[in-house]
C-alpha cells in the first residue's frame, strides 16, 4: 500500500469512527448500555443488582458488571459516545488479531503471483458476516466484549501459549457463562494446561466483585445470580424467566428458541404471531430440542477431533469458530447481537476457500449465510418482513450453516494447507530479525 493509499485509508478510517460516533449519540432507539452501567452503579452500592421481573433487568454473572464501573463513574451524557468508540476499538482488535491468523495464507508464492487478494477476502467476510457485527454497534451491547476475550483466546491457543488461551476463556465464561463450552475443545485436544488454568480464572473472576463491592445483604453475587437465572435454565426447554426470558420471542435466536416458535401455535398480537409447522405436545417438543442441540454438540466434537492444532495454529481458528457458533445456538438466550461472533468462523471458512482449497459445498453454505444474514437488515428490507423471518429462526440458520462449514472443513485432510502454507514466504515475529538467504553450495 503506497503512502497515499495509507493516507486515504486513514482519512476514512476517521471519517467512518466520527459519523458513527455522532449517529450513535443522536440515536433514538433504546440502547442497551443502561442496562449495564444501571447495574454497575448498584453493584457499587452493594444494592441488588439482580432483580426479576423488571422491565430490563442484568442477567449476566456479576463479573460482567465491573468493566462498566468506569462508565458508570462518568456523567451519563458521555456514556454513548465513548462506548461506540469502545467498540470500534474492540472490534479494531478482533480484526488485527484475525489478519495475523490469516494473512500467512494469504501471502502468495512468486507461482501465484495472480492469486487471490487479501482485499477480496476481506470484503468477502464483510458481506458475509458484517450484518451480525453491525448488530452491536446499533444496539450498544456488551457483546464486543465476551468477542474480544474468545478472539484473543483463539489467537493465543493458536500461537501454542495454552495457558494465556484457558486465563481468557475463564474470563469470558465469568462474564457470560456460555464460553465454558471452549472446555470441549480443550478437553478432546488434550489442552490440560489451559483446561486447568480456564477452570482457576473462571472461578476466581466470578468471586472477585464480592470483595470489590460486596453486596449490602451479605449474599455472594454469584450465588444470587445462579438462584435467579442459571438455576432454571434446563436441556431442551426455551428460556422462560419472568420479566426478562419468554419463551416464543423472535429475539431469541438460539436453537430452543426457533425449535419452540416453529413447533408451538400461538395466538396472534403486537409481536407474536403463529409461525408453527406443526402442533406436538410439550414432551414432543423437548425431545426435539434436546436432539438438535445433541446434535449441534456432535459436531462440534467432530470438529475438534478432527485433527490436532498444527504448528501454524489455523486449525485452532477453526475450532475456536465452530466452537463460537456451536456457543450461540446452545446459550440460553442468544439475541441478534450475539452472533457477532460469527466474524471467526466466517473468516476461517472464506479463508480456506480463497487461499487453500475450493470447495463447492462450503461456497454454497457461506453464499446461504450471507443472503439470510442480509435479509435481518430492516433498515433494508423493512421490519415486518424481517420479524416474519427472524420468527422461522433466520439467524439461527446462518449459526447454523457456519458451524457445518466449519466441520466439513475441519475434517477433511489438512496437509493441502500445510503445503499451501510451506510454500509462502516466511513471515518473522516482531523483533526478530528475517533470515538471510541461503548462500552458493560449497
Amino acid at each position: 500500500m503506497s503512502p497515499r493509499q495509507r493516507s486515504l485509508a486513514a482519512f476514512a478510517l476517521v471519517l467512518a469512527l466520527a459519523a458513527g460516533l455522532v449517529v450513535s449519540v443522536r440515536k433514538a432507539t433504546p440502547s442497551e448500555l443502561r442496562v449495564y452501567t444501571l447495574a454497575a452503579e448498584r453493584m457499587m452500592g452493594g444494592e441488588p443488582v439482580y432483580r426479576v421481573g423488571e422491565l430490563k433487568p442484568f442477567t449476566y454473572p456479576p463479573f460482567f458488571a465491573l468493566p462498566f464501573v468506569p462508565l458508570a463513574l462518568l456523567p451519563e451524557p458521555l456514556h454513548k459516545g465513548l462506548f461506540f468508540l469502545l467498540n470500534a476499538g474492540m472490534l479494531g482488535v478482533i480484526l488485527a488479531v484475525l489478519a495475523r491468523r490469516v494473512r500467512p495464507l494469504a501471502a502468495p508464492p512468486a507461482a501465484r503471483s495472480d492469486g487471490p487478494r487479501l482485499g477480496h477476502f476481506w470484503l468477502a467476510v464483510g458481506l458475509v458476516a458484517g450484518w451480525h457485527v453491525n448488530t452491536v454497534f446499533e444496539k450498544q451491547t456488551h457483546d464486543f466484549i465476551v468477542f474480544l476475550l474468545l478472539a484473543l483466546c483463539i489467537d493465543r491457543w493458536a500461537a501454542g501459549r495454552d495457558g494465556a488461551a484457558g486465563v481468557l476463556a475463564g474470563l469470558a465464561t465469568a462474564c457470560k457463562a456460555t464460553p465454558a463450552l471452549f472446555v470441549l475443545p480443550f478437553l478432546l485436544q488434550r489442552r490440560w494446561r489451559a483446561l486447568f488454568a480456564m477452570g482457576l480464572s473462571a472461578i476466581a473472576a466470578s468471586f472477585v466483585p464480592d470483595l470489590v463491592f460486596p453486596a449490602s445483604d451479605g449474599q455472594s453475587w454469584a450465588v444470587t445470580w445462579y438462584h435467579d437465572y442459571a438455576r432454571g435454565v434446563q436441556l431442551g426447554e426455551s428460556a422462560a424467566t419472568p420479566g426478562e426470558w419468554t419463551a416464543w420471542n423472535i429475539l431469541n435466536q438460539n436453537l430452543a428458541g426457533t425449535v419452540y416458535r416453529l413447533s408451538t401455535p400461538v395466538v396472534e398480537t403486537v409481536g407474536q404471531f403463529d409461525v408453527s409447522l406443526w402442533a406436538p405436545d410439550h414432551g414432543t417438543v423437548r425431545a426435539l430440542t434436546t436432539g438438535v442441540q445433541v446434535a449441534v454438540l456432535a459436531l462440534l466434537v467432530l470438529a475438534c477431533r478432527g485433527g490436532s492444532v498444527g504448528p501454524d495454529g489455523w486449525r485452532a481458528v477453526g475450532i475456536g469458530g465452530a466452537t463460537l457458533a456451536a456457543m450461540v445456538l446452545l446459550s440460553p438466550w442468544s439475541s441478534k447481537t450475539h452472533f457477532c461472533v460469527l466474524l471467526v468462523p466466517v473468516a476461517f471458512c472464506l479463508g480456506h476457500l480463497f487461499f487453500i482449497r475450493p470447495d463447492r459445498l462450503v461456497t454454497a453454505l457461506m453464499v446461504s449465510c450471507g443472503v439470510i444474514g442480509l435479509l435481518t437488515a430492516k433498515d433494508v428490507w423493512g421490519r415486518p418482513l424481517v420479524n416474519a423471518l427472524l420468527a422461522r429462526g433466520s439467524v439461527t440458520w446462518c449459526a447454523l450453516l457456519c458451524l457445518v462449514a466449519s466441520v466439513r472443513i475441519l475434517l477433511q485432510d489438512d496437509s493441502q494447507c500445510a503445503n499451501v502454507l510451506a510454500e509462502k514466504p516466511a513471515h518473522p515475529r516482531a523483533g526478530q530479525a528475517p533470515s538471510p538467504p541461503p548462500g552458493p553450495a560449497s
